[in-house]
């Protein structure tokens, strides 16, 4: 689930990053089409004969055209923004909750290990301890962890949703 859930993530991210590339092209056209000549920024150096200028291409992104171009943008498209963001927290969610479970799973087994290593080894081959109060302890953090372990699993599911969501919208 979780490879799917990446694969589908990235493929969509990169999706996302195409439909934002093809709005700001759209977007952003027009202020680059302009005729160069009609664009001329003209230099302060001057010689002191006052005779010598020189003249130099503006750089759009400089202008107040690019930034309100830029505004616009973000007025008319915010969704793909939004979904891109969005998306991008969702997989480091389901990353950090992936990675819970993965050590929740190690603790698991860990504490499994350590109950079959005290009944079986010391406990019924040795014959140090007669008590079950060990034994209940022990059960009762496997239970604990167990729970724990348990704990991430509606969350992956729900990011799993999420990011299955997206891709089926972008893709």
């Amino acid at each position: 689930m979780f490879e799917k859930s990446f694969s589908i993530s990235g493929d969509t991210i990169q999706k996302i990053k195409e439909k934002i590339f093809e709005e700001l092209t759209t977007t952003l056209k027009p202020l680059f089409r302009q005729r160069q000549d009609e664009v001329i920024k003209i230099m302060g150096d001057l010689r002191p004969d006052g005779e010598a200028w020189k003249e130099e291409a503006i750089d759009p992104q400089g202008t107040e055209d690019y930034r309100n171009s830029l505004h616009s943008l973000i007025k008319v498209y915010p969704k793909s923004m939004a979904d891109f963001r969005s998306l991008k927290a969702i997989v480091d969610w389901c990353r950090f909750w992936a990675g819970y479970l993965s050590w929740s799973m190690f603790f698991v087994l860990l504490m499994q290990g350590v109950a079959l290593g005290y009944c079986a080894i010391i406990d019924k081959i040795f014959g140090l301890c007669a008590k079950n109060l060990p034994v209940y302890i022990l059960i009762a953090f496997s239970i604990v962890s167990i729970i724990n372990a348990l704990l991430p699993l509606p969350f992956l599911l729900y990011y799993h949703g999420r990011i299955d969501k997206y891709g089926r919208e972008y893709n």
